[in-house]
């Protein structure tokens, strides 16, 4: 891409970013649940089960705590990770299709 009038070279997107069509004057950014940590990138890679990216520009995705993850790839928000298990004293508990832990009664 080339932002500049007149330039002699053109410029590689920077990481978070990506272009995919010529003679462009901008590098568009990855969305929500996608990341580029390169540059010069055409495409951004969506993240991994297990993490999630809320925000654009991205360049990683975070980790959801810890015995949770996602259902799929690509997610936008910490609340699409979800326990895989729960720990000693606690039960699984399914509500409004969100799976959670909850204390185990005395």
């Amino acid at each position: 891409y080339n932002d500049v009038a007149g330039a002699v070279m053109c410029k590689q997107c920077t990481a978070g970013h990506y272009q995919i069509e010529l003679g462009r004057d901008f590098c568009f950014k990855c969305s929500e649940g996608t990341y580029q940590p390169a540059t010069g990138a055409s495409s951004c890679l969506k993240c991994a089960k297990g993490f999630y990216q809320e925000n654009e520009g991205a360049t990683s995705c975070t980790k959801c705590p810890d015995r949770m993850t996602t259902m799929t790839e690509g997610s936008i928000s910490r609340l699409d990770c979800h326990y895989t298990s729960c720990t000693a004293g606690n039960k699984v508990v399914i509500q409004a299709g969100r799976v959670t832990c909850h204390a185990c009664p005395a």
